[in-house]
């Protein structure tokens, strides 16, 4: 997914994240200039990410996390994700930061083979 739209807000977030879902696999994907529709889990969700290309990524380039508001006020406690993240390229491009993460904020992710080029 290239250049992906910021045109369309939804108050339950980006396009590109996933809750409540199981067994999702993200495998093979080109992500090129983009700000919020790259790889996002969030919470109760399992899956992989797997032998993906992530280029230019602007505020994260693969998301696992859930928002502690959102749950405010409702009878269940969020769950963190669960997904293996294998053998992904993340390459900086003029709108990433040097300090971005290649997998970010909070969830259970297994971690192999996720390589990380800088300009």
């Amino acid at each position: 997914m290239a250049d992906g739209t910021q045109t369309f807000i939804f108050s339950f977030g980006p396009l590109s994240g996933l809750t409540d879902i199981a067994n999702i696999a993200v495998i093979g994907n080109l992500y090129a200039d983009n700000d919020d529709r790259n790889p996002y889990f969030q919470t109760f969700t399992t899956g992989v990410i797997v032998n993906n290309v992530i280029y230019n990524a602007a505020r994260y380039a693969i998301e696992v996390n859930w928002i502690p508001d959102e749950w405010a006020g409702k009878n269940v406690r969020p769950e963190n994700a669960r997904v293996a993240v294998v053998g992904n390229a993340v390459i900086q491009g003029p709108n990433t930061a040097h300090t971005l993460a290649a997998v970010s904020r909070k969830g259970d992710v297994y971690l192999e083979e996720h390589l990380a080029y800088s300009r």
